[in-house]
């Protein structure tokens, strides 16, 4: 392979401030090689290898139909318009590109005119939504909803103008030929490179098993980024689901059926609303042990107490530091029913993956606790069984590989250059108390240590 992570290669030509790494080099050459001998590669890269780079060089150079997956959409929103193309850039690469997402995420023409000609019948928020939505309609080129910057991401309208499988009208639809999601697709089977996501990806493999048109080409060479997250997407795919939300739209729909197709619907009414608080009873028995019963009385056991002044003592701590790193930190917080004070205002679960601040901007990574799964997750339930039947140790060879894993993606949010520098918080003595504490220290990058809060805040004043 040619060598374009060296000193004078391709992308220190082509992209500023590019620094070749050892690391990166070797990553990259353990995937050019496996790509021509058409083997299968498990990489586990350290934080601030530049592992997108590290794969998509050779990718690139392999000349073959790939196929790439992240692990949300967000960062293949960021692979594909920010990555991608420096590496097409600084590689001269010649081959086609093209990004494809679920059905969801692109704008159904045909029912947003469906909308538009009901639009009175629409909140007036919403309806200055649709408006702006017809005009943006007229600009875009793929009907990525994504990049529609008129309307909120969060905007009831969304689901009134996207299209889902159960009500897409497919080849019979009257503007079939200017669908978005044809086309999306039609690009991705001409391309060289296909960007999509593991959820797309394990969709994919599911309609394939049961028979109908596949969504994703096939390829040469497929790439997984962000591969540790598989497992779980995976189990939403091929297990069985059975929520609230959607006991709640059932509801719905009977209602809605009956009110238009019978007239006395009176006694249909009462198992719509017996239903409805099932629905609810069944959210309150399946929901999260920690808010059942009297507060009171879980306020005053023990173990509450306790994990109250350590929360106590951490929030002491997490303020010290924050307020001398001047706002520059991120908080990655593994449990929300423990951080009922700062929970709503910083979703933390999506601080751990994908979030790239570079420089000055982040300095300061606080982990109020060791990441391990709750243990009442059903998910996690089924592994660890099976993991007894296997004969193996659940802890060791399940639930602390996952948390040493997850503890590695938040350290990472704050080396995310090889000139970064900060602090990273630790808030669990598990990590020294416990025997298992060796193997996540172990797993972080090779850096000083201490348990003395007034050494980190010298480390913090050396920046400036």
């Amino acid at each position: 392979m040619i060598d374009d992570f060296a000193t004078d290669g391709a992308l220190a030509q082509a992209i500023k401030g590019f620094n070749p790494r050892e690391s990166q080099r070797q990553m990259a050459a353990a995937i050019s090689e496996a790509i021509d001998a058409k083997q299968q590669l498990v990489v586990e890269a350290g934080t601030g290898t530049g592992k997108t780079f590290a794969y998509l060089a050779p990718a690139l150079r392999a000349d073959c139909k790939v196929i790439i997956s992240t692990g949300s959409k967000a960062l293949q929103d960021q692979l594909y318009s920010r990555d991608l193309p420096m590496m097409v850039t600084a590689l001269k690469y010649k081959g086609k590109l093209a990004l494809l997402k679920g059905r969801s995420n692109y704008l159904c023409l045909e029912r947003l005119e469906q909308q538009s000609l009901a639009g009175g019948d629409l909140a007036s928020e919403t309806l200055v939504d649709l408006v702006r939505l017809r005009g943006w309609s007229a600009e875009t080129v793929d009907g990525d909803i994504s990049t529609c910057g008129q309307v909120a991401e969060d905007s009831f309208v969304w689901p009134l103008v996207t299209s889902t499988n159960d009500n897409c009208l497919g080849s019979d639809c009257p503007l079939y030929k200017d669908c978005f999601v044809v086309k999306a697709r039609r690009r991705a089977m001409d391309a060289d490179v296909v960007v999509v996501n593991h959820h797309l990806f394990l969709a994919d493999m599911v309609v394939k098993e049961s028979g109908f048109a596949e969504l994703i080409p096939t390829a040469d060479v497929m790439i997984f980024d962000e591969a540790h997250q598989i497992p779980d997407i995976a189990s939403q795919y091929f297990g069985q689901q059975l929520t609230s939300r959607q006991l709640m739209d059932l509801a719905k729909d009977i209602i809605i059926a009956y009110r238009t197709e019978v007239r006395d619907s009176a006694q249909l009414q009462k198992s719509a609303d017996r239903l409805t608080q099932s629905t609810q009873d069944f959210r309150l028995v399946l929901g999260d042990p920690g808010y059942r019963g009297n507060l009171r009385d879980v306020m005053e056991q023990p173990t509450v107490q306790r994990a109250l002044l350590l929360l106590d003592d951490a929030l002491e701590l997490c303020y010290d530091v924050m307020k001398l790193s001047l706002g520059r930190s991120a908080m990655l917080d593994a449990a929300l029913e423990r951080a009922t004070v700062y929970r709503n205002r910083l979703k933390p679960s999506s601080f751990w993956e994908g979030v790239d601040v570079r420089g000055d901007a982040l300095s300061c990574v606080i982990i109020d606790k060791l990441p391990f799964t709750s243990p009442d997750d059903p998910l996690l339930k089924a592994r660890i069984e099976d993991c007894r039947l296997r004969g193996g140790d659940p802890f060791n060879d399940v639930q602390l590989p996952d948390a040493v894993i997850t503890l590695k993606q938040g350290v990472g949010r704050l080396i995310r250059d090889i000139d970064d520098r900060g602090v990273l918080v630790i808030c669990d003595n598990r990590l020294v108390m416990r025997p298992y504490g060796a193997m996540f220290l172990n797993s972080l990058p090779p850096a000083p240590r201490t348990r003395d809060l007034a050494k980190a805040i010298a480390f913090l004043k050396q920046r400036d």
